[in-house]
C-alpha cells in the first residue's frame, strides 16, 4: 500500500494564516534587502572616501611641486633677464596655461 504524500502548507491552511505567513515573509525579505542596501552603500561611502583622500592628498602634493618648480624657473631666469621682463614671461606662460583650461572647462558646463 502507497502512502499518501503530506499535503501543502497552503491546502491545509486558514486563509487568515496564509495571509499571515505571506506578511511576514514579505517583511522579512524587506529587511534582508534593506540590510544588503546598505552593506552595498556602505562599502561604496568606503571607497569612494578613501579615494578622495588619496585624490587630494596627490592634488596638494602636485600643487606644492608646481609651485616650487615655478619658483625655482623664476629665481634662475631672474639671473638672465630683467625683471618685467621675467613677469612678462611668467605672466605670458600662465596664460597660455589658464586660456585652453577655461576654454575647456566653459565647453564641459556649456555642452557645446
Amino acid at each position: 500500500m502507497q502512502q499518501r504524500p503530506a499535503e501543502p502548507f497552503f491546502r491545509t491552511a486558514r486563509l487568515p494564516d496564509l495571509g499571515w505567513r505571506l506578511v511576514t515573509d514579505l517583511i522579512r525579505l524587506v529587511r534582508l534587502d534593506v540590510k544588503y542596501a546598505l552593506a552595498s552603500i556602505r562599502d561604496v561611502a568606503v571607497s569612494t572616501t578613501q579615494g578622495t583622500v588619496l585624490m587630494l592628498a596627490g592634488t596638494l602634493v602636485g600643487m606644492i611641486g608646481l609651485f616650487l618648480l615655478l619658483t625655482g624657473l623664476g629665481l634662475a631666469l631672474a639671473l638672465v633677464l630683467p625683471g618685467w621682463l621675467l613677469a612678462f614671461v611668467g605672466g605670458a606662460a600662465l596664460l597660455g596655461i589658464a586660456i585652453p583650461v577655461a576654454w575647456r572647462s566653459w565647453q564641459t558646463l556649456t555642452g557645446s
